[in-house]
Order: structure tokens, then sequence, then C-alpha cells
């Protein structure tokens, strides 16, 4: 398993563990799919990071 800081904001609840078996595709979705979830309860770093990708 591998563990990924989430966002840019240092807070200790914001790890994501990867299962290694995933694939990058898999990956990112899942990615993606938690900043979604993080900019719809309103986390500014998640707003920020949608802003600049286009709407995640």
């Amino acid at each position: 398993m591998r563990k990924f800081r989430f966002l840019t904001t240092p807070h200790p609840d914001r790890f994501v563990t990867l299962d290694r078996n995933l694939t990058a595709s898999q990956v990112k979705g899942k990615g993606l799919d938690l900043v979604r979830k993080a900019a719809a309860a309103g986390n500014p770093d998640a707003l920020l990071f949608a802003a600049r990708h286009d709407g995640a």
C-alpha cells in the first residue's frame, strides 16, 4: 500500500492509501473523486485545484 498526501494544506487526515494493484487510470480516478467530494464540501484547496484543472 502506498500513501499519498491529499491536497496542499498540511493536515494529518489528508492521506490516501492506495492498493498497489490499481492501474494508473484507476489511481487518477480515485484521486479526482476525492477532490470532487472535498470541493463539494467547500474545501478551499480542492476548489482551487478544481479551478486550476478545468473542474477536475
